[in-house]
């Protein structure tokens, strides 16, 4: 166990070096990241106690949403969930946002489905995963 984490930590450091991580800006006051659709599939690096934000692209309109479908909540907790509108040359695009906290350290493989609730044979439009690597 000892080994396993100065490994980790001694690894994580060239991760960020290499780009191995994903860093992003914060963008939202409480967040420490706030990530979009293009981070999908990636490792984020997050500290214990910090948050993270996902911003992904709806059209809510037309009855897709996004649900947080896989999660360690004795490690990642789901804090909040919002809606914010884009501008009207968008024809109803929106933005979901999903705001995470860090409660424990360890890995969390975080995944999200783009789908229509009632249409519960039909496999989701879209999938978002992260694997959350909280130290």
């Amino acid at each position: 166990m000892r080994m396993e984490l100065l490994s980790r930590y001694l690894l994580l450091p060239a991760f960020l070096l290499i780009g191995g991580i994903v860093t992003a800006p914060a963008q939202d006051n409480d967040c420490a990241a706030a990530l979009t659709d293009k981070e999908n599939g990636r490792d984020v690096c997050l500290q214990k106690g910090k948050r993270i934000c996902l911003r992904l692209n709806a059209r809510l309109a037309t009855g897709f949403g996004w649900k947080v479908t896989k999660i360690d909540t004795g490690k990642l907790q789901l804090v909040s969930e919002s809606t914010e509108k884009v501008d009207e040359d968008e024809a109803g695009r929106e933005i979901q946002i999903f705001e995470f906290k860090a409660i424990a350290q360890g890995e969390v493989e975080l995944e999200l489905t783009y789908a229509r609730p009632w249409e519960k044979e039909k496999p989701p439009a879209k999938r978002y995963g992260l694997r959350v690597i909280i130290y």
